[in-house]
């Protein structure tokens, strides 16, 4: 008996140093203490619970993020050009109007290019030079005794007719028209020295207090293929500049900028002769059909 008192007595000085070791109430952890902070054993066993297992992350997006093209990827796919709608259907004109536009603004007047004249034929100056993004591009410059009114509409508002003056074109057609400013028009030319090429065309027109121009790019339609007999040509760009010929208004200045490839296996020395050989010929058609027509 006195043994177990005095193991007895042991124990209970043991438990009362120890608990004299132990922080305040306030400070115990209440994982390790709950009855110091009057929490129970679910209440414990849930907050280890939360603390040993943090939450998931099980949203898509944060387990497996989107992956990014590499500019190399960018690179060997680059984005298709846009495609205009099918017959009969309101489309929306391809980016390159407002590029051409730009691109030209700066070349009539010849700044930062070198011109290469060519000899004139017809009344008309043709030139070239080399432009950044559209290689070669040949200029004819003339002067026509005619408003810029009157050439407007010979030239966009009335295109469809310009195979009757235009011995060059057999056939034009206006597949739609997207406002009352842009054309897609469809052009076979007659037979040449190259062969017979066919051009499928966004064109545009802007006119200002200072002259009104008229532009046109290729556009892409998959569902007009190539005539047959020809060769689907593309026109990388076209743009036409009708001014008032300042002190007189009857008169106007033509200046037409024109890059094309013709496609097929035609050598760059025949494609330099034969662009300005047409444009030359265009404008000695333009006027003749202005000397047979009585201008208001």
């Amino acid at each position: 008996m006195p043994e177990a008192n005095s193991r007895g007595s042991d124990t209970e000085g043991r438990e009362r140093a120890g608990a004299e070791r132990l922080p305040s109430p306030a400070l115990r952890n209440p994982l390790l203490y709950p009855e110091a902070h009057g929490e129970g054993r679910c209440q414990v066993h849930r907050a280890r619970r939360r603390h040993q297992h943090p939450p998931v992350l099980r949203h898509r997006s944060l387990l497996h993020p989107p992956r990014r093209k590499s500019p190399a990827a960018s690179a060997e796919h680059p984005a298709a050009p846009p495609k205009l709608a099918g017959r009969g259907r309101a489309g929306k004109a391809p980016e390159p109007i407002s590029f051409t536009c730009h691109k030209s603004s700066g070349a009539f007047g010849g700044e930062g290019l070198t011109w290469r004249c060519a000899p004139q034929d017809a009344g008309a100056a043709v030139s070239s030079a080399v432009l950044p993004g559209l290689g070669r591009v040949f200029r004819v410059e003339a002067v026509l005794a005619a408003p810029v009114g009157w050439l407007h509409r010979e030239l966009f508002e009335e295109l469809e007719q310009m195979p009757r003056w235009n011995p060059s074109l057999s056939r034009v057609e206006v597949l739609q028209r997207l406002g009352e400013d842009t054309l897609v028009t469809h052009e076979v030319t007659a037979t040449s020295p190259v062969g017979r090429r066919d051009f499928v065309s966004v064109r545009h027109r802007r006119r200002t207090q200072a002259a009104v121009y008229l532009v046109g790019t290729a556009a892409r339609l998959e569902w007009l293929p190539a005539q047959e007999g020809c060769v689907r040509a593309e026109t990388r760009l076209s743009c036409i500049a009708l001014q008032p010929l300042a002190g007189d208004p009857g008169c106007t200045r033509v200046t037409w900028l024109l890059s094309v490839d013709l496609k097929g296996w035609i050598p760059a020395a025949v494609t330099d002769r034969v662009l300005p050989r047409c444009q030359a010929d265009f404008i000695g058609h333009l006027r003749r059909h202005l000397s047979a027509t009585a201008q208001p």
